[in-house]
């Protein structure tokens, strides 16, 4: 299948054999046809990350960015950096994200 792009992330790949776009991000897999895709970039794509950042800063989340699904009560959790590699993924004319800075980092480490 040929890549599309691909960072460390996830991918976008598109299979000839299914005619599916295949968009892995994390532990998430998506498969849109074309339409889908379009439709799911130019949702991401008009997402303002610092908007959510501000309404949310007050939540225990470390991710403030809150995504909604038409699943009840679930939703997408992404950062600042996970949203921009995103949209980087999803469009080619996009400049790729700079490093991702210290205190974006939120993993606990063991001493052992």
């Amino acid at each position: 299948m040929p890549v599309i792009n691909k960072t460390s992330y996830g991918q976008l790949v598109y299979c000839e054999k299914c005619g599916l776009y295949h968009f892995e991000f994390g532990n998430l897999n998506f498969n849109f046809t074309e339409e889908e895709l379009v439709t799911f970039t130019t949702y991401i794509n008009s997402i303002q990350g610092d908007y959510y950042n501000h309404v949310n800063k007050h939540t225990t989340n470390r991710r403030k960015i809150l995504l909604p699904t038409r699943l009840k009560g679930f939703h997408f959790c992404l950062n600042t950096n996970e949203l921009n590699e995103m949209k980087y993924l999803l469009n080619k004319n996009v400049t790729k994200p700079s490093f991702v800075k210290l205190n974006d980092i939120h993993y606990e480490f063991c001493n052992n």
